[in-house]
C-alpha cells in the first residue's frame, strides 16, 4: 500500500492538518472534510492510478481533497455526512489496527462500521459531531507524526483530544443574550 509518510515534508504536513483539524475542525468544517478528502485519496490513487509517479499519486489525493473541501462549501451538510462517513472508518480501522485485529476483511468490517455509525452521529449532532471527529483526527495525526513509541503516542494523542474538544467547544457561536434594560421610571 502506498503511503506518503516516507517524505519528511510529509510529517510536517500531517501535524499541520491534524492541529487545523484539532482546534479549528467545526469551525473550518470545509477543512475537515478536505482532509478526509485527501486522506481517502492516498488510499485510492494509487488502486486508480496504478505504477504512476508519487508526485501523481499525491496530485490526486490533493485533488480529491480540493474537491471535497469545495462540497463542503456548496453542499455543506451532505459534505460533512460523508466526511463523518470517511472519518468514522478512518479512526475504526486506526482503533481496530491498535487493539490487533488483522486481515484485510476484519478491517473492512471496522471501517464499515465506524463509517455508518460517524454518519449517523454527524447528521443528528451536527456541530458536537464535527468537534469530537475533528479533535480525535487531528490529535491521531499529529501524535503519528511523532517519533515517540505507541504509549506515548496514545498518551499525547488523548491530551490533544480533550485540548481541541474544550477549545472547539469554546469556539461555538453562542446566542447573543438581549441587554438587560433598566425598569422605566
Amino acid at each position: 500500500m502506498w503511503t506518503v509518510e516516507n517524505a519528511a515534508i510529509t510529517s510536517w504536513v500531517a501535524v499541520a492538518l491534524g492541529l487545523l483539524l484539532l482546534f479549528l475542525g467545526r469551525k473550518l468544517f470545509w477543512v475537515f472534510v478536505g482532509v478526509f478528502g485527501f486522506l481517502a485519496g492516498v488510499q485510492i490513487a494509487p488502486r486508480v492510478a496504478q505504477g504512476q509517479p508519487e508526485l501523481i499519486l499525491l496530485l490526486i489525493a490533493a485533488g480529491l481533497g480540493i474537491l471535497g473541501a469545495i462540497l463542503a462549501i456548496v453542499l455543506q451538510r451532505v459534505a460533512v455526512a460523508v466526511a463523518g462517513w470517511f472519518a468514522g472508518g478512518y479512526l475504526a480501522v486506526r482503533f481496530a489496527v491498535a487493539w490487533g485485529w488483522q486481515g484485510e476483511s476484519t478491517l473492512w468490517i471496522s471501517f464499515i462500521v465506524g463509517a455508518v455509525i460517524a454518519a449517523i452521529v454527524v447528521s443528528l449532532l451536527f456541530d458536537w459531531a464535527l468537534i469530537v471527529l475533528s479533535a480525535l483526527t487531528g490529535a491521531i495525526l499529529v501524535s503519528d507524526a511523532l517519533p515517540w513509541g505507541q504509549s506515548v503516542e496514545l498518551i499525547v494523542a488523548a491530551i490533544l483530544f480533550v485540548l481541541g474538544a474544550l477549545t472547539q467547544s469554546h469556539l461555538l457561536e453562542r446566542p447573543e443574550l438581549p441587554a438587560r434594560r433598566s425598569p422605566e421610571r
